[in-house]
Formats: structure tokens, sequence, C-alpha cells
């Protein structure tokens, strides 16, 4: 059976126990989303909550991602 780390979830504790909900303006903000995924995966890449700096064969070029992440989020409010 797969265990969890007890630190493994501490981001949806961060979501739940803020005592101000997030507006959706923040949660389709490049901040949020970074901070969201230092969170998320910080104890698993270093780079977690940044933008890479090199490129991968799968998605978009590095200097593509700000951009993208940007006309992701646009879309959303859409």
């Amino acid at each position: 059976m797969f265990r969890r780390s007890p630190c493994t979830h501490t981001y949806i504790l961060w979501l739940i126990r803020r005592r101000r909900k997030f507006t959706v303006d923040e949660i389709l903000s490049e901040p949020f989303i970074q901070e969201l995924h230092r969170r998320m995966f910080g104890s698993v890449w270093r780079w977690a909550g940044s933008f890479r700096n090199t490129n991968k064969n799968i998605g978009v070029d590095k200097y593509q991602i700000g951009i993208e992440l940007r006309m992701l989020l646009d879309d959303c409010r859409y």
C-alpha cells in the first residue's frame, strides 16, 4: 500500500486554512500559480514554483512558458 508523507497535502491545508477566500483575480495570477506549484512540488523538485530554464521534448519552449501561462489565465478569465 502506498503511504503519503505528512507533508504531502500541506498545500491543501494552505488553501483551506486561509482566513480570507481567494478571489478569482488572485487565483488566475502568475504569482498564485507559481506559489501553488511550489507548495505542491517543492519537496520533489528544487525548481518547483519557478519556470524551467532548459528546453524539454514536451511542452513549449522555455522562453514561451510565461507567455503561454498568461494566455491560459486570460482565457480562463474570459
